[in-house]
């Protein structure tokens, strides 16, 4: 039984020893877990500053979109303009037909050459009457070329708008471009940013797995150490009722043979008599 016992008290060593390792690895488990939700923590109060800080993007598209589309929309006003003015120079050139390239200013010129020799000199009738009819015609063709110059000149000046307007309608778009592309990026690094987070709480979760498992192998271990400490305890405990026993059966025994000696009128010795005497005392109690 005493070998029993030294056996069970070395199983109560090791199972203390590591009881004594579990609880230091559950005691780091916890240090690492609260440095974690320290560093989600500060993930988190840093995405709270970003978003306080992060310009709305929404109203400033909303601004840039509304004057590109107005230059837009001047554009295909001035287009429409700019088409009502190729269609009259078609009409202009057909009735002009080859003088469109006449300058209306050397017309004027000729005109006014013309209507002075008519008025300050002395010329013949049939002379006058020539005059008049070329009079008649470089009137009617500097009308022609007049409308065609004028037509001309607006269509140059339409164009020259057009191109501007178009130009400040492109410099809005590629604001717009410019905002979403930053925009973008921003979100490129949200992402990286929410996947850094999650990768913290997914390794918060696996420690408080790891922690929950060796709550669980410390609760059986300590299972196990008080069964043993029981087992320790009963042994003891037997232990001391058979020494009872061999005590109690040894006296016996030894009274057994000091009343065989009185019997048989046999010398006690002192031990003998010793032993008889407490014999008398217990029996008067």
């Amino acid at each position: 039984m005493e070998n029993e016992q030294n056996k069970i008290r070395s199983e109560i060593s090791l199972l203390t020893k590591r009881l004594n390792e579990l609880n230091a690895e559950k005691k780091q488990k916890i240090n690492e877990i609260t440095e974690i939700k320290k560093e989600i923590r500060r993930f988190l109060d840093n995405l709270k500053a970003s978003k306080n800080t992060r310009p709305n993007i929404k109203e400033e598209l909303t601004k840039l979109k509304e004057q590109r589309d107005a230059h837009n929309k001047k554009v295909k006003e001035l287009i429409n303009s700019l088409k009502g003015l190729r269609d009259e120079k078609t009409i202009i050139e057909k009735k002009t037909k080859n003088k469109t390239r006449i300058n209306p200013l050397d017309l004027k010129k000729r005109i006014e050459s013309i209507e002075e020799k008519i008025q300050t000199e002395v010329i013949s009738f049939d002379k006058e009457k020539k005059l008049m009819g070329e009079l008649k015609k470089l009137k009617g063709d500097f009308k022609d070329s007049g409308d065609l110059f004028f037509n001309r000149d607006k269509i140059s000046i339409l164009s020259k708008e057009i191109k501007e307007e178009r130009d400040k309608a492109n410099g809005f778009h590629n604001q717009i471009r410019a905002l979403l592309d930053s925009n973008k990026e921003k979100n490129k690094e949200f992402k990286g940013f929410f996947k850094d987070l999650d990768n913290l709480r997914e390794k918060e979760t696996i420690k408080q797995k790891e922690i929950s498992e060796i709550k669980t192998n410390i609760e059986n271990l300590n299972a196990e150490l008080n069964s043993k400490l029981s087992a320790v305890s009963q042994i003891k405990k037997n232990l001391v009722n058979e020494a009872t026993i061999k005590k109690e059966y040894k006296k016996k025994m030894e009274e057994k043979i000091i009343e065989d000696k009185i019997k048989n009128k046999v010398k006690l010795t002192k031990e003998d008599f010793l032993i008889y005497q407490s014999q008398l005392n217990k029996s008067d109690e």
